[in-house]
């Protein structure tokens, strides 16, 4: 099932057909770097959920997505946090209000800024990005 079903069960309800998701998978969270993931559809970005496999040894992974100007997404960033992460850790952050900078048109790019999280020992990431669709 993917992510986008699994929204579409109460939290969006018949408006779930007009929300999608991206995957990225980063290799080690220590690296400071930046992904870039092609946009599909004119889009709202709406929220990511993330997970581990294996605990986050140093310090917090902050994950910042940015639009095609490299311009932070408004309360769009998520902090995956050190204390109690273990593999299978997951981390949200849904954010159904509009904020500013999250529109897309098709061919823009998602930047995924990762912070934060020290060096070596940190595990791989999953993340899942939602995004909807505008008519």
């Amino acid at each position: 099932m993917s992510f986008n079903d699994r929204m579409g069960q109460g939290v969006l309800g018949s408006d779930a057909a007009n929300f999608y998701d991206v995957h990225l998978d980063i290799a080690d969270l220590s690296a400071d770097t930046s992904y870039f993931i092609p946009v599909a559809f004119n889009s709202v970005f709406r929220g990511m959920v993330a997970s581990v496999d294996g605990a986050i040894l140093t310090a917090d992974a902050v994950i910042t997505p940015k639009n095609s100007a490299g311009t932070a997404i408004t309360n769009g960033a998520l902090t995956l946090t050190q204390a109690g992460s273990a593999a299978g850790s997951t981390f949200r952050n849904l954010n159904f209000a509009a904020p500013a900078n999250d529109r897309f048109l098709t061919g823009d790019k998602i930047e995924l800024a990762v912070t934060g999280a020290g060096a070596g020992g940190t595990p791989r990431c999953h993340v899942a990005i939602l995004m909807e669709r505008l008519g």
